[in-house]
């Protein structure tokens, strides 16, 4: 080893990448800034968040009257193909350094899983709605039947954030 001569040493570079694959997530859902219901005529002062109806609705209510409708799982669990093969083209980037590419690629898998799960809702979730919320909605001038679409807020208010998980170590 007497002929090695490093001229470049991307070590910290690497160990960056490495931290920012690591130890960043992906956060699907309703992140708190989108929390918040925007009311209107019917409902001026909203009781339930975003985050609160999202919850309700993917784990149901049985007390409310509440179906489950899953969504975000199901909606991330479609999307993982997509999501391994974006994974597996920043892992190569990580072995020189590009932070940069971790970052752009923990992105694109939020852009990715979201678009997943507002589509899964678009092509309607099971079960149907009732009939008694079918004719609520008449009443109030809409003629949607989907089930999580009524104002459309919900969905909209999906995103996705990246952030650091606290406690996760990589070692030096």
């Amino acid at each position: 080893m007497k002929n090695v001569k490093i001229t470049l040493d991307r070590t910290a570079a690497v160990k960056a990448a490495i931290k920012a694959l690591v130890q960043d997530r992906v956060l699907v859902g309703i992140p708190s800034e989108h929390a918040f219901r925007d009311p209107d005529i019917e409902n001026p002062h909203p009781h339930l968040n975003n985050a609160e109806i999202g919850y309700l609705n993917e784990f149901g209510a049985p007390d409310a009257n509440i179906p489950a409708r899953p969504h975000l799982v199901p909606g991330t669990q479609k999307a993982l193909p997509k999501v391994e093969k974006i994974y597996r083209d920043a892992v190569g980037k990580v072995v020189v350094g590009d932070v940069k590419a971790v970052r752009d690629a923990h992105t694109k898998v939020g852009f990715v899983v979201v678009s997943s799960v507002k589509s899964l809702i678009t092509d309607g979730i099971l079960p149907q709605l009732a009939e008694s919320t079918v004719k609520d909605r008449k009443r109030r001038g809409r003629t949607g039947t989907t089930p999580l679409l009524d104002t459309g807020q919900y969905r909209r208010n999906i995103d996705s954030v990246v952030r650091a998980v606290k406690g996760v170590k990589v070692q030096s």
